[in-house]
């Protein structure tokens, strides 16, 4: 019995083991593999598009400098001579000739310069015969007084000679006021007064020119200096009032004349 039981229980295991495998056949895990899709690309015919011309890049000017360097010494260049036509060369008597005319248009030019003016002739003239006048009136005077015995012969040639010189004075002092002139704007309404000491050769020619008193203004004292300048040189003085070939005079100026 026991082995009938024994052989039952072996079937019954035999028998569920293969209904088991029945089962497990028919619900087998299937393993799943990845789906492979193949696709077909379509090939599009694109439209050619219009070629476009490259633009011409603007080019960088690049200076590049190129140094040569010349291990041989350089050759001195020959420099060329050039010769220059020779100038004639002048004779002594030409040399001569030139300086003789330099010398003549020297002395010439001398002569125009110290030549005065047409103008200044005939004033010098005018001056002259009053002066001359004056004289010959002074010299009756003195002969008067001599005869009639008022004076001295020494007294009445001093007479003669101080009333010369205050004629010949008068005369140079017309010359010079009629040169001199003053701005009004600068001085205005004030009052200057001034005194120059002049110096004259027996010529008439200005040998020596001072202020013995100044106006306190130097434009005033400057006009009256220029004004005697351009009156010179004057009208020869007499012989009589001459000391030592010369004759000095003050002048004097004053601002209320030019009113």
């Amino acid at each position: 019995m026991k082995l009938i039981s024994i052989i039952f229980s072996v079937l019954l295991h035999l028998l569920f083991i293969a209904v088991l495998f029945q089962i497990l056949s028919s619900h087998k895990i299937i393993q799943s593999k990845p789906k492979v899709y193949t696709v077909e690309l379509l090939k599009m015919e694109s439209k050619p598009k219009p070629k476009t011309q490259p633009q011409p890049r603007k080019q960088k000017t690049v200076l590049k400098k190129t140094i040569k360097v010349n291990f041989n010494k350089p050759k001195p260049k020959k420099q060329k001579t050039i010769k220059l036509p020779e100038k004639p060369r002048k004779s002594k008597k030409e040399i001569k000739k030139v300086r003789v005319k330099k010398k003549v248009t020297k002395k010439l030019v001398k002569k125009i310069k110290k030549k005065p003016n047409i103008e200044e002739k005939i004033r010098l003239m005018k001056e002259k015969i009053m002066v001359e006048q004056l004289r010959e009136k002074l010299l009756k005077e003195k002969i008067k007084m001599l005869k009639e015995k008022v004076y001295s012969q020494e007294e009445a040639q001093k007479i003669f000679k101080q009333k010369l010189a205050s004629s010949y004075l008068s005369v140079i002092e017309g010359v010079i006021y009629k040169n001199w002139g003053v701005e009004k704007t600068i001085i205005e309404n004030k009052v200057f007064i001034t005194k120059v000491d002049i110096k004259l050769d027996s010529k008439g020619n200005l040998i020596n020119i001072s202020i013995m008193k100044s106006s306190g203004n130097a434009y005033f004292d400057g006009t009256c200096i220029d004004a005697i300048k351009q009156s010179a040189p004057f009208l020869p003085p007499p012989k009589e009032i001459l000391t030592g070939g010369v004759v000095e005079f003050i002048i004097t100026f004053d601002s209320r004349e030019q009113e």
